[in-house]
């Protein structure tokens, strides 16, 4: 399996990085912030190999750049093959009504959008989902090939996440704001990187990484790893853009 990580910014995008998008090998998306199409074109990923989107969630962030991306597909690649969309209850019709607003002709569209909308606990072929804590509808996502990864979405500390990502050699996990701020982190629905590092330890993953975490930590990066050691002893490490790992 390869994680590359196409974008891993926190709620707004900077000069070095997009909103959060990640490709599994070539065919996954999860996730696609805005800059997810230009990163993708950036490593020359053929737009055809790429069968799924699983979105966690409908914010802003985590969706912006799904125009781009399905104008690219259509025009730059002339896709004609089905593309699913996973997304929670409700993201169809937000992620319809937002190519909509923003003028996509789906009269032209060559190939079919194909939504699966999820309540957390299914099972599909190489992938496991749980809801986890946010103000909107979201999903986390398991991974399972020859390896395993899990991406947390957005999300206040969860067990089911602890869960989900039991054993994973991976473990993607949000880290928007830092560890003095974790009252308000919890507020909004999101996590420190203490709060990472516990649910990596609860799920014994092999690799905790960091993601999604705010602009201020930014050229800081050490920063983030040491809360994470507060809580977690194995193998930290901190997301950027176009960087991978292989497993």
């Amino acid at each position: 399996m390869k994680i590359t990580f196409l974008g891993t910014s926190g709620s707004t995008i900077s000069i070095n990085r997009n909103n959060p998008s990640i490709l599994i090998d070539s065919t996954l998306l999860m996730d696609v912030g805005e800059g997810a199409t230009r990163s993708l074109k950036k490593l020359n990923i053929d737009f055809h190999s790429i069968k799924r989107i699983l979105i966690s969630h409908t914010h802003l962030d985590h969706i912006g750049g799904i125009g781009s991306l399905i104008w690219s597909m259509w025009i730059d690649y002339n896709r004609n093959e089905p593309l699913e969309i996973f997304c929670p209850i409700e993201g169809e019709n937000i992620i319809i009504s937002f190519l909509r607003i923003t003028g996509t002709p789906f009269e032209r569209l060559p190939f079919e959008l194909v939504f699966k909308e999820l309540e957390g606990g299914e099972k599909f072929d190489c992938i496991q989902t749980v809801k986890t804590n946010h103000p909107l509808p979201c999903i986390a996502y398991r991974i399972n090939k020859k390896s395993s990864c899990c991406y947390s979405g957005d999300t206040s500390p969860s067990e089911k996440i602890a869960q989900l990502s039991k054993k994973c050699d991976v473990l993607i996990h949000e880290a928007v704001f830092p560890n003095d701020m974790v009252d308000l982190a919890h507020k909004l629905g999101h996590s420190t990187p203490y709060d990472a590092g516990v649910i990596a330890k609860k799920a014994d993953v092999k690799k905790l990484v960091l993601f999604h975490y705010a602009n201020i930590f930014e050229g800081n990066e050490k920063k983030l790893i040491e809360q994470a050691k507060t809580s977690f002893d194995g193998e930290i490490l901190v997301a950027k853009d176009l960087w991978s790992i292989n497993l």
